[in-house]
């Protein structure tokens, strides 16, 4: 016999922040993370933990809009808004915005982050000027600097030139491939 499948649903009433949710991601600890227009959250299986901006902390988020989630090698979430890319220290709930350390870092909405096997960060966004891809490289030095209550600085950001201004897709083939299409 077929096994039944089993659902259930999570709403505001169990701590989600919003009703719309823009992305969904399982990290490797199991924790799911639910991307809404009004916020992170974390669900652990009973219950969701939200996490907003705050102005009264440095940490926190700075926008509501959560577009994509992604998490690397070190355990740390990339988190993509509508105001670039955050980096997401679960451990100790410490973000940090990249724009705030790395002026070139990649701004606008982020669609779409994809985690290559070398640990490279690849980050598809949208702004005024229309699409851009980056690679973004960083040391284990990151993870530790956050954890200790430092801004990390062991980056290294590379724009990707594209064929065109409109990226239709970009998405993960293989492990060491990426498709990105692009057109009018």
């Amino acid at each position: 016999p077929a096994q039944q499948a089993h659902f259930k649903s999570i709403t505001e009433e169990d701590g989600l922040s919003h009703a719309y949710i823009s992305t969904l991601f399982q990290d490797s600890r199991g924790f799911v993370w639910i991307g809404t227009i009004y916020g992170l959250n974390r669900y652990d299986g009973y219950q969701c933990k939200s996490y907003l901006p705050n102005q009264l902390d440095p940490w926190s988020l700075h926008s509501n809009i959560i577009t994509a989630i992604q998490e690397d090698q070190n355990g740390l979430l990339w988190i993509g808004t509508e105001d670039g890319l955050v980096l997401f220290d679960s451990y100790s709930d410490r973000m940090v915005h990249l724009r705030d350390l790395i002026p070139e870092a990649p701004f606008g909405v982020t669609k779409k982050i994809i985690v290559d096997p070398e640990n490279n960060v690849w980050c598809y966004s949208r702004n005024t000027q229309g699409a851009n891809l980056h690679r973004i490289q960083s040391t284990q030095d990151v993870l530790q600097a956050i954890r200790e209550g430092q801004r990390p600085t062991g980056f290294q950001i590379s724009p990707i030139p594209l064929p065109s201004p409109t990226i239709r897709l970009f998405f993960q083939t293989t492990k060491n491939t990426c498709l990105i299409v692009t057109g009018k």
